[in-house]
């Protein structure tokens, strides 16, 4: 009976934590999906408009807002949200590369993606950070 306890304490053990270790990139990109998305349609819709990506979020925002609802600014243009006031739970960064391109960085925790124009570039999740 103890066997059984073990062998299922580390089965539990090894379901909640191995995706963080054996799967960094595809849980990486899992869970950037649902905080990029609406970003990235708001983008798209701008692009739509205007023919060209905003240089900044804070550009962005003043044309969609409800795709950034509840994020603040910091000076260099990065947007955070935050848990109860006290500390950041994730961020997105922006930079325009040239007015057809852009490139999108989020980070929450130890996952990490990085999009541009809209593609995954790359995803990757550090546990040990």
């Amino acid at each position: 009976m103890k066997f059984v306890a073990i062998y299922l304490s580390c089965a539990v053990c090894f379901l909640v934590t191995g995706c963080t270790f054996f799967m960094p990139k595809t849980t990486a990109r899992v869970v950037a999906r649902p905080y990029v998305k609406p970003v990235l349609a708001a983008l798209e819709a701008y692009h739509k408009s205007y023919n060209q990506y905003p240089k900044t979020l804070d550009e962005l925002r003043s044309e969609y807002p409800k795709a950034l609802e509840g994020l603040e600014s910091k000076y260099d243009g990065t947007l955070f949200q935050k848990v109860e006031g006290r500390y950041v739970d994730w961020t997105i960064d922006y930079k325009q590369e040239t007015p057809q391109s852009y490139l999108l960085g989020f980070q929450r925790g130890p996952c990490d993606a990085a999009y541009r124009n809209g593609k995954l570039l790359w995803s990757d999740s550090n546990p040990m950070r």
